[in-house]
């Protein structure tokens, strides 16, 4: 039995009378969703998921699958806890990260001598860090690179798939919430032909949550984003070391603006995130790929296109709305979901208790 069979299903006619008597509602069936689905389901409640696709097949499909602490002074001790509680849950659900270290380049000079600076100001710390001047041919071009270490990648699509296969989560597939009500002190989510009564409401959907929330699609911007994937280069071992030593990787250029990995069943994934009109993701990556890996060219698996939701500063929005009924968001995690997710999980579980 697949993860993805494994998790329950239920048409839009059947939603209604299966979710009577959930204490909860989760919007998302991402990695964030999945996290606070599961923390709350093991704290004795009774949760609905529900996504207007399959199981982490938006934003979580689209990531690297890069479980890494964040390059800002006064995150990286939360988001390295993140990435500890994310590495041992994955263990613990059979889903067995790769310890890895990650390059951070910049394109600029003025960006390369910020990551200098953040390193000779933390070195010696938590997380380990270390700079290298030459790591690789891909340093052609970059004055150095910062090394973060406590890394992992992870299959996050089985990690989520294996957050909500448990006994007081059920999940439903292509219900897609259209508005939220509160009318005599009861809260509901309104999809095509079915009514959702809860005592709480998450969103956990990105982008989606500023259609069901002004307020969210005020708070954080849109990013456009592109990933491509190679097909899996284990039955060519002499292109996939030729690749791995011309680009060291894990690799993040310029805060995430591109992503680059060697997915866990080898293959090589390139993402790329642009806000609003400032520029091409699709153009960033064909540009590396020219560059740096010409030769891979022809073994072009995919390329997905999506948005998603993005905070000024990087940080993950996660709160409560105002007014009737109890409607609570975590959104904006970026190219950090990995280490944001289990701590916006906690702080979503805290504000309910609360």
């Amino acid at each position: 039995m697949t993860d993805r069979s494994a998790v329950a299903r239920a048409s839009n006619t059947a939603m209604d009378a299966r979710t009577k008597g959930k204490d909860v509602l989760v919007i998302g069936a991402g990695l964030v969703g999945a996290f606070i689905a599961n923390l709350l389901a093991n704290n004795g409640l009774r949760v609905a998921v529900v996504d207007a696709q399959y199981t982490a097949q938006a934003a979580t499909r689209r990531a690297v699958g890069l479980a890494t602490p964040m390059l800002v002074r006064e995150q990286m001790a939360d988001t390295l806890r993140g990435v500890e509680i994310i590495t041992s849950t994955a263990q613990r659900l059979g889903v067995p990260p790769r310890a890895c270290r990650v390059l951070h380049l910049s394109s600029s000079a003025a960006g390369t001598d910020a990551l200098r600076a953040l390193y000779d100001d933390l070195k010696g710390g938590k997380p380990k860090l270390t700079w290298e001047l030459e790591p690789g041919t891909i340093s052609i071009g970059f004055g150095g690179g910062l090394v973060a270490h406590n890394s992992a990648l992870i299959d996050l699509e089985t990690l989520a798939a294996r957050l909500l296969r448990h006994s007081r989560i059920s999940v439903y597939e292509h219900v897609e919430i259209q508005s939220l009500e509160w009318h005599n002190e009861q809260l509901s989510a309104l999809s095509a032909g079915n009514t959702v009564y809860t005592d709480a409401i998450i969103l956990a959907t990105n982008a989606y949550a500023g259609i069901l929330s002004p307020y969210l699609a005020d708070a954080a911007g849109m990013v456009r984003g592109v990933t491509w994937s190679s097909r899996p280069l284990n039955d060519a071992p002499a292109l996939l070391q030729r690749v791995l030593q011309t680009t060291p990787m894990p690799l993040i250029i310029d805060q995430a603006q591109l992503t680059v990995a060697q997915t866990l069943d080898g293959r090589l994934r390139i993402a790329a995130w642009r806000k609003g009109n400032q520029g091409d993701p699709a153009g960033d990556i064909a540009q590396f790929l020219h560059t740096y890996l010409r030769a891979l060219a022809r073994h072009t698996d995919e390329w997905r296109t999506g948005v998603t939701s993005l905070t000024p500063d990087g940080i993950p929005l996660v709160g409560k709305l105002a007014g009737d009924g109890t409607v609570l968001y975590a959104l904006g995690a970026g190219i950090y979901g990995p280490a944001w997710a289990p701590l916006m999980a906690e702080r979503i579980a805290q504000l309910l208790e609360g």
